[in-house]
């Protein structure tokens, strides 16, 4: 890669890391490394957002560095710049905020070891927390006057360790960071694209909201300051996108405030922007006349004459329309998951979907041979792309081959409005369509079958049968063009 930002090196063939040179006076002054080296945890398929966001980071990191160097006098280091590093001390040694808080003062008796009198003496948390940070009992009591930036650190993190959360005003640019931490969305490894593509939108909101709040200690007041900077958020906005599109922005920019009272306990009031969302438009569902046209077309030996994208399109249209699936869902679909041979053939969502309530079962009751075909081809596709990608396959595959105008999430109406027009009960249905507010409820226990609880073979096949009422229109036509697959 030739185009890689300045200080960007690749190392072992693929991974990238930053690697910049310390000024050799300070070199000269400290004795340090003449290099800082750090790790981006990105690789070279990396996209340039991704790059551009972590050489930003490892930038500051190293302006921190070689101020450290260069200048020892806290008095020279904004209270961010001393929280920030601060809070990375207490990341290295494995320490959290207000860890030793609630230790009580413990008083130990020993005896001399010449005189052998009894000595008393009383072990309190701070002295535990001083332990911890600089590895030797009473590591900064005799310290006096004016410290150094190291040491005003370490006494910064001894007192993090065991004041109670918030007793002590903390910056806005600090406790993003930590919240950016908590939740990962700076990590890379262990995260697939589509999840890492998310964590670059979500960082994008925060750090904009961050530039118009702007630096500053948190306080009760600061609910005046904040609410002002989402208002100029909303207006900002406003003017590229709908106002459909500000609310989910701004339900990212909320998680961190709503992490700020909940995780860190400020009482903070927040007024948010009035949004003028419009009226939803009707959803789109695939009709009844055009999903006989579709599945005569799906379940027809022309299919196997198709390329393997088409093939792909096809087998997720029959897998979507029959429980409202979504492209992330299968992808995460483990292959113990995925039980099409057997008396109830059926797929199980379970793992990291939306919510708890859409953990669910989803019989496939129609188009079996055609997905048993292709499944490891879908499951190969959706490994090696994206989800929005996989998306517009599937409508490509509605406009081209079938000729009309709908997309993968019409088929999670259209599973609903089959639901509705074939007169099944939306309680019924929940197990299959994982909607909230439902009645019937599927246990982690009961997602087992299929691995090895027969016993719950009444679930499954209760679900199975509601399935074959909401698709009877499909398998009990008068033509009988489609073959039912149940009795």
């Amino acid at each position: 890669m030739s185009d890689l930002p300045r200080y960007v090196k690749v190392k072992n063939g693929k991974n990238l890391a930053y690697q910049r040179r310390i000024p050799s006076h300070i070199q000269r002054k400290t004795q340090c490394n003449p290099q800082y080296h750090v790790s981006l945890n990105l690789d070279i398929t990396a996209s340039p957002t991704e790059i551009h966001n972590a050489v930003g980071k490892a930038n500051q990191d190293y302006d921190v560095l070689v101020k450290m160097l260069s200048n020892t006098s806290a008095e020279a280091y904004s209270q961010t710049e001393i929280d920030i590093a601060t809070n990375k001390l207490l990341q290295d040694i494995k320490r959290k905020p207000a860890e030793f808080a609630w230790l009580k003062d413990e008083v130990v008796e020993s005896k001399g070891l010449f005189t052998g009198e009894p000595i008393t003496k009383t072990i309190t948390k701070k002295d535990i927390a001083e332990y911890a940070v600089t590895g030797k009992a009473g590591g900064l009591k005799d310290l006096e006057g004016k410290l150094s930036i190291q040491d005003t650190i370490k006494k910064r993190a001894i007192d993090k360790l065991i004041e109670q959360v918030n007793l002590k005003a903390e910056t806005y640019g600090a406790l993003l960071q930590e919240y950016i931490d908590a939740k990962g969305f700076e990590k890379k490894r262990g995260v697939d694209k589509d999840e890492a593509r998310n964590n670059v939108r979500i960082l994008k909101r925060l750090r904009r909201i961050e530039s118009m709040i702007g630096d500053h200690f948190v306080i009760k007041d600061s609910g005046r300051v904040i609410s002002s900077a989402l208002q100029s958020y909303r207006n900002e906005r406003e003017k590229e996108v709908t106002h459909a599109s500000i609310k989910r922005e701004l339900t990212d920019i909320n998680g961190f405030f709503t992490w700020l009272t909940v995780e860190k306990h400020y009482d903070i009031s927040i007024n948010q922007p009035k949004l003028n969302v419009a009226e939803p438009e009707p959803k789109k569902v695939v009709s009844w006349a055009e999903q006989y046209e579709l599945f005569d077309f799906l379940l027809s030996p022309e299919i196997d004459k198709l390329k393997d994208r088409w093939k792909i399109g096809a087998t997720l249209i029959a897998i979507y329309i029959q429980g409202g699936l979504m492209a992330s869902e299968l992808k995460r679909m483990d292959d113990d998951k995925i039980a099409l041979d057997g008396k109830y053939p059926h797929l199980i969502v379970y793992g990291k979907t939306k919510t708890k309530a859409r953990m669910r079962l989803i019989p496939i009751v129609i188009g079996l041979d055609l997905i048993k075909k292709n499944i490891k081809l879908v499951k190969d596709y959706l490994d090696s792309t994206s989800c929005s990608t996989a998306s517009y396959l599937v409508k490509d595959f509605f406009r081209q081959v079938m000729g009309i105008d709908r997309t993968a999430h019409c088929l999670r109406h259209t599973f609903e409005h089959n639901v509705i027009a074939n007169s099944v009960e939306m309680a019924s249905a929940v197990g299959i369509a994982g909607w909230s507010g439902g009645k019937v409820k599927i246990s982690k226990d009961g997602l087992k079958y299929g691995a090895d609880g027969k016993e719950y073979e009444e679930i499954v096949s209760a679900l199975t049968k509601t399935s074959l009422k909401i698709h009877k229109h499909l398998l009990n036509r008068k033509d009988d063009k489609v073959v039912k697959l149940f009795s």
